[in-house]
């Protein structure tokens, strides 16, 4: 309605604007596949008049799944993601807009520059009513790793009320042999976590080990574990993370003896 557009953005001029913004009904479902990861233009066009004459903008975003920013993520200054919130969504976003709560959420999934940067795009929509998944491993971020496409937030992005340094990494490997067990850690990830900012927080470091000279097909990288930390302003908590032969390895059907013994191997 353009009449309403018009009233937002002079009620908008000179304040601290808050647009909720997201996917209409018709535009996502589980019966249909969706054409395009972009807002509706009609909102696009309303953030940015907004964020022409507000003194802030925030934009809350309600979506079944990503959608698209590169268009218009330079209009917002900040942007809370609240997915299909439910029944609480709305009570939720208050407390985290007003500070009640301190947001410590991560993506789940990668949210890419264009659609067409995504793998699996390259197989769909198929062909003859039928759709080939054939980006294998190569799904969400180890795709987009893989191929080294610039992305607009990486899986595993999150932003607090406060901030969070690491410091004092160290590995310890034990060498892996045929009587290794599978449960048996391998990999000991040690490190320190700091909250440097003034208010309580939880961070969510995360762990992804890459295998750069294997001679086998596998991911750049792959998150194998995360950590909830919650840090007082000031303190510092050191956290411990092993990973398992069982972490490391990967999953192959054939029966090779080369292939077999380099299952789970560092």
């Amino acid at each position: 309605n353009p009449q309403l557009a018009d009233e937002a953005v002079s009620m908008a001029k000179g304040h601290i604007a808050v647009l909720f913004l997201g996917l209409p009904d018709i535009m996502e479902s589980e019966g249909y596949d969706r054409t395009s990861t972009a807002l509706p233009a009609d909102q696009v066009d309303l953030l940015r008049r907004v964020g022409e004459v507000a003194i802030h903008t925030v934009v809350v975003l309600s979506n079944g799944s990503s959608i698209s920013v590169s268009e218009w993520d330079h209009d917002a200054d900040a942007i809370l993601e609240c997915w299909l919130g439910g029944q609480a969504s709305g009570s939720g976003a208050v407390d985290v807009l007003t500070g009640k709560v301190n947001p410590s959420g991560h993506l789940a999934e990668t949210i890419a520059v264009e659609l067409s940067d995504i793998p699996a795009q390259l197989n769909f929509p198929g062909e003859f009513q039928h759709v080939h998944y054939g980006e294998g491993r190569y799904i969400g971020y180890r795709g987009l790793d893989a191929t080294n496409r610039p992305v607009a937030y990486p899986f595993g992005h999150g932003l607090s009320y406060t901030n969070f340094a690491y410091s004092s990494l160290d590995l310890a490997i034990c060498p892996v042999a045929k009587s290794t067990g599978q449960d048996t850690p391998v990999l000991t990830v040690t490190f320190t976590v700091s909250n440097t900012g003034d208010r309580a927080g939880a961070a969510v470091p995360q762990v992804y080990p890459g295998f750069p000279n294997t001679t086998i097909d596998r991911c750049v990288r792959e998150l194998k574990a995360f950590r909830r930390v919650e840090l007082e302003p000031g303190q510092r908590q050191t956290v411990t993370v092993a990973l398992t032969r069982r972490d490391l390895s990967y999953w192959d059907i054939l029966p090779h003896p080369l292939r077999s013994y380099a299952v789970g191997s560092i």
